[in-house]
Formats: C-alpha cells, structure tokens, sequence
C-alpha cells in the first residue's frame, strides 16, 4: 500500500484540483452511483462504508441520517468532491 506521507504538498494540490474537475464531468452522467463490488475491491466492510457516509454527511452539513438501517448508495463525483476537500485540508 502507498504511504500518503510520501505524497508532496505540491501533488495533493494537484490531486485535489483533478478530483474537483473530474467531479465536475461526471456529475453530468447518468446513473452514477459508485457500484457495492468496488467498495468490496478496496476492502471496504458495511462499517467502514456507513462511516464513509457518516463523515460525508459531516462535511456536506447534513446532520440527520436518513437511512439510519440501510447503507446508501454514494454517487461517483460526490465522493471525488469529498476526497478533494480531504486532500485540499478543507475537511
């Protein structure tokens, strides 16, 4: 696995700024929810996805949890728009 320290300020500015402009073209596609198997791929458990989904509600302001029993599905460019502001310091 990578070591994200070893990641130079410089280039995860450039890893943000990519991930916003790919959010942008993506979130003109049609059906765009992030697929469960790739989730599985990057060993994903329902708990690391529920907590995914909890520090995204974070970030976007929503304090409720609208489906407290079952895990949702995350569209592609909301999750690039998540991981930007990570990358950028602005989460």
């Amino acid at each position: 696995m990578p070591n994200p320290e070893r990641v130079a300020p410089p280039q995860v500015r450039l890893m943000a700024k990519l991930l916003e402009m790919a959010a942008d073209e993506f979130s003109n596609h049609g059906c765009n929810d992030v697929e469960q198997s790739i989730y599985e791929e990057c060993g994903f458990s329902d708990a690391d996805k529920a907590t995914l989904i909890h520090e995204m509600q974070q970030w976007n302001g929503d304090t409720k949890d609208p489906h407290p029993t079952k895990l949702m599905h995350i569209q592609d460019w909301m999750l690039m728009r998540f991981f930007a502001a990570k990358a950028s310091g602005e989460f």
